[in-house]
């Protein structure tokens, strides 16, 4: 039994489920943005969208670290069932397209726009993580990945309550935004591995520093850009005004990373700490627009 539940817990920290419950916040407040009236239709719905997220996240993380293996191993900071032999890569590899079959399935369930934005969610971010494309390693290119992928993340939960419309583009760009920049800082923190391993990604081709500085300014990009979201009403005015109030915090966390040096482990600390002040504030954006629907 021990072995089991041993076994379990591999593989999904295999498919970083933590991370993928926080990702799926942005489909989450997707559906919150199109929603006239909450209702237990709407919770069971987001419920299903949050299974449907995991899934298809699920299958991207797996082939992204079965294809990222020549990097990690080189990172200090790693530590993966794959790396230490507790999962075989040819289980993982059935898996992820386990996991991916579910996810299409259950976007399917909703509408068939829902669908087409999972469908193109799972080809763009396979084509960042596999040979022969490997977009991981292509500078610039990885970044639009990313920017794109973020905002179909926003549009996939959008897309079950109403038409896609420029509005919706709009907020959902936000989200490119945000996903982008933390990208950035995913490749500094991985920037030793890469380096070894030969993998062309933005901080290996032009430094770190600098993109540790390109992420700060997409990060505050964001937060000007969704403060004008709120002036021409196309998101709720407050939300927009809460998102400026944590700004300074995430300052402060900038600067003292960059006080501290942007090693492996003190970037993973600085994403831990943006990542649960943005996580804080996804909730409160969640709560507002709800209790604004009753």
């Amino acid at each position: 039994m021990r072995q089991i539940c041993r076994k379990i817990k591999n593989y999904l920290d295999i498919i970083r489920y933590k991370e993928l419950l926080l990702f799926s916040g942005i489909p989450l407040l997707g559906t919150l943005f199109s929603v006239t009236i909450f209702s237990r239709e709407t919770l069971f719905k987001m419920i299903l969208l949050t299974l449907g997220v995991i899934f298809i996240g699920g299958h991207v993380w797996i082939l992204n670290d079965l294809y990222g293996r020549s990097a990690d191993v080189h990172n200090p900071a790693k530590n993966s069932p794959l790396l230490s032999a507790e999962v075989s890569p040819k289980g993982l590899f059935v898996l992820s397209f386990i996991l991916l079959f579910l996810g299409l399935c259950t976007c399917f369930l909703f509408t068939l726009r829902t669908f087409i934005i999972a469908l193109l969610i799972g080809l763009i971010l396979d084509l960042y993580s596999c040979e022969p494309f490997f977009l991981k390693g292509k500078p610039i290119l990885s970044s639009l990945v990313h920017l794109v992928g973020g905002t179909l993340f926003f549009l996939s939960g959008y897309s079950i309550f109403r038409r896609i419309d420029m509005g919706s583009v709009l907020i959902g760009f936000y989200f490119g935004i945000v996903f982008t920049a933390g990208h950035l800082n995913h490749e500094v923190k991985d920037y030793e591995g890469d380096l070894v391993a030969g993998i062309m990604t933005n901080a290996v081709r032009f430094g770190k520093k600098k993109m540790f500085f390109l992420s700060f300014f997409l990060f505050s990009l964001s937060s000007i850009y969704f403060y004008f979201l709120g002036f021409y009403g196309i998101v709720y005015q407050y939300l927009s005004v809460m998102l400026l109030a944590i700004y300074p915090f995430y300052i402060y966390f900038f600067c003292d990373t960059l006080r501290k040096g942007l090693s492996c482990t003190n970037m993973y600390g600085f994403r831990k700490r943006y990542r649960t002040l943005y996580g804080i504030m996804g909730c409160f954006m969640g709560i507002f627009i709800v209790i604004n629907l009753f």
